[in-house]
């Protein structure tokens, strides 16, 4: 598992600051439960795109990024999560559009933390409770500011074969973030006033196996360093939010390898590998779920992030299904697709 994920979708709508010169932020400016932004990804940014260099009053020009896709990050209440009882600590979650992920985080006028996370571990929502909280970012933050933190976890789940029941996750996380610029940065969206931070995170993962003869056995593990910077400020609606954000090659360091902006866009199509289309997203009255490869052929439910279920549908071989949910509370929901032992989970937010 690439810890890549834990960090990029984390420091999407987050933090905000003063227009004024000397550029500062409190926990105050943290997005409030309910808030709602949407970031476009450019997957592969043209050779212009650079960070540039650290310093004061810069300006950096980003309109020429592209949107191949869009992320929809949702605040909420952990308590209208399943998984709150893991996190019994955190103040906020933060759900994705293009993901099953979900970050637990607690703010206070210090810092924020990040109690954890659940991820999607090979079709099965796994909680992953950090045995020690990671700094996100500590108050009140300035131009200057830096600070280095580590988290850890592990966490232990059923994985049935022939000569083994369960599997452990084992897992470090290194982050270290410098505030080492600020100025304007302009994206396909407007020109704002930023901080910019520098952040280099370092993880290390690694997976036993509890074979039922011999016991515990090593698996595999994964190390990965992922360089990005990413540019805070407030949207148009006074929302703190990452506005730019660039993540470098690891092989070509001076290299952007993908990048994002914040868009006011909300004409989102969700799609993956199998064909499997959801849209709009977010939707108001209605959805459409659709594979443009084949015929969809099982049952089709929708449940809530409690797990209940608001609707289901048996398909016959349709390529696609329209699903009323004008009556739904807005939030996220999940649409699950169910053919035989195979079972695809996308997530879709209703929102008016």
């Amino acid at each position: 598992m690439k810890r890549n994920l834990l960090f990029t979708i984390m420091l999407t709508a987050m933090i905000s600051f003063t227009a004024q010169s000397q550029i500062t932020l409190t926990d105050t400016d943290f997005p409030p439960i309910g808030n709602i932004t949407t970031s476009a990804n450019d997957t592969a940014p043209a050779p212009g795109i650079l960070p540039g260099n650290a310093g004061t009053n810069l300006t950096w020009a980003y309109s020429a990024l592209n949107s191949h896709d869009f992320t929809t990050e949702t605040f909420v209440a952990p308590a209208s999560t399943a998984f709150a009882s893991f996190f019994p600590t955190a103040t906020h979650a933060v759900t994705y559009s293009n993901n099953n992920n979900i970050i637990y985080f607690k703010l206070s006028p210090a810092d924020i933390q990040v109690m954890g996370y659940v991820i999607d571990f090979q079709g099965t929502l796994v909680p992953i409770a950090f045995s020690n909280s990671m700094t996100v970012i500590t108050f009140d933050v300035a131009y200057g500011n830096s600070y280095i933190d580590t988290a850890t976890y592990s966490v232990t789940l059923p994985y049935v074969t022939t000569y083994t029941d369960s599997m452990r996750l084992v897992g470090r996380i290194i982050v270290s973030s410098d505030v080492d610029a600020w100025g304007a940065v302009t994206t396909p969206e407007n020109t704002y006033n930023v901080l910019r931070e520098y952040r280099v995170q370092h993880s290390h993962d690694s997976i036993y196996a509890h074979n039922t003869m011999i016991g515990w056995m090593f698996y595999q593990e994964q190390a990965d360093t992922t360089i990005s910077y990413n540019y805070w400020g407030k949207n148009g609606f006074g929302i703190a939010t990452t506005l730019a954000s660039l993540t470098m090659d690891n092989a070509q360091p001076t290299v952007v390898e993908s990048a994002s902006y914040y868009t006011t866009s909300t004409d989102i199509i969700s799609f993956d590998e199998t064909g499997l289309l959801i849209y709009p997203n977010p939707a108001k009255d209605q959805i459409t779920i659709e594979n443009v490869l084949q015929g969809i052929t099982g049952q089709v439910r929708i449940i809530n992030l409690l797990g209940q279920e608001m609707f289901s549908i048996a398909m016959n071989g349709a390529n696609r299904v329209s699903i009323p949910v004008s009556h739904f509370p807005e939030g996220i929901y999940f649409a699950e697709i169910i053919t035989g032992q195979n079972k695809t989970m996308k997530k879709f937010m209703v929102k008016r």
